[in-house]
């Protein structure tokens, strides 16, 4: 029936050109459409109203006009379960007229679509490569980006931020727990977000000796965990999670003395043993350090490198998370 609707349409079109001429045509032909297009859509009509909606889209110059249209052919395939089509000419919408009026009435479509996408399971052989899962990540990431004001707002970032997680892909995860933390304190999620996007460092890791400004990152976190939510739910995980840090950031600076001594460079050696003492004094690396010290009593402790056990003002908190979310395209 598409060719003959077709047909149809063009003849119409041709009709309304030959009785008149100009902008006036262009407008009445344009204005048929659309009322053509929401008429199908009210009666289920969806291949009718998709066909006039994309002729609009296609054609027209009027901005207010090619909205409705972008919005029609977007409820269109929506009420067709062809999600792909629907967000497109959603996404269009948001992106080229975000102001516009139609925006509200397409939110929970948009967000359904995401959930309908993250909330599939992951291929057995192939995992997320055909599930549709990514492509739900790429919804809810416009939806919190389009909505961010929405009741909805911090459970896409929730979603989204935990389908990367689940993925062991810490550094995007990082990203969207850190904005929901900092752009919704309020929500039923911003615990477990301001707790991972510690943990989520940590988990970036692969051992001290190679990944000492993330353990450091990851510490910072922690502590800035303890530190805004005293009387948070992963309170306990967190202090254990800070010792288990701090001792393999102490052993890495160990690791790194020995090798001095072994090469019978002092001032190196004594540097990174004081590092140890000085800066994780709790530690049972730090155990090992004054004992050494303790062979040495002419070593002077003052001659230390401290300052590279600490982050700069570039390396740490927001800063940090907002550079990697610009440069991944998720701010």
């Amino acid at each position: 029936m598409a060719e003959p609707r077709c047909l149809a349409l063009a003849a119409a079109l041709l009709l309304a050109a030959c009785c008149g001429s100009g902008q006036d045509v262009d407008e009445l032909a344009e204005n048929r459409l659309l009322e053509e297009s929401r008429a199908s859509l009210a009666a289920g009509d969806v291949d009718r109203a998709v066909e006039c909606a994309e002729a609009l889209i296609e054609r027209s110059t009027d901005s207010g006009r090619k909205q409705e249209a972008l919005y029609l052919a977007g409820e269109a395939h929506y009420a067709d379960a062809d999600w792909v089509k629907a967000f497109r000419h959603y996404q269009t919408l948001l992106h080229d007229y975000p102001y516009s009026q139609f925006v509200p009435k397409i939110e929970e479509h948009v967000y359904a679509i995401g959930v309908e996408y993250l909330s599939r399971s992951p291929w057995p052989v192939f995992h997320d490569l055909f599930s549709g899962r990514e492509r739900g990540a790429e919804v809810m990431r416009e939806f919190a980006s389009s909505y961010p004001n929405s009741s909805k707002a911090d459970d896409a970032l929730a979603a989204l931020a935990a389908y990367r997680y689940e993925r062991k892909e810490f550094e995007d995860a990082v990203v969207f727990y850190q904005q929901l933390a900092r752009s919704y304190p309020e929500s039923e999620w911003a615990d477990l977000a301001a707790y991972r996007r510690a943990e989520c460092w940590r988990l970036d890791t692969r051992g001290g000796g190679y990944e000492a400004r993330t353990l450091l990152r990851a510490a910072t976190e922690y502590r800035r965990y303890l530190s805004e939510r005293p009387n948070g739910a992963r309170v306990k995980d967190a202090r254990a999670e800070i010792a288990w840090v701090d001792e393999q950031i102490a052993l890495s600076e160990l690791e790194i003395a020995h090798l001095y001594l072994q090469r019978d460079q002092e001032t190196g050696a004594r540097i990174h043993f004081a590092n140890v003492a000085l800066a994780y004094p709790g530690t049972k690396a730090a155990d090992e350090a004054r004992a050494e010290i303790a062979k040495h009593p002419l070593w002077d402790l003052s001659l230390n490198s401290l300052d590279t056990l600490k982050l700069g003002a570039n390396e740490s908190g927001d800063w940090m998370i907002d550079r990697f979310g610009t440069e991944k395209g998720y701010r």
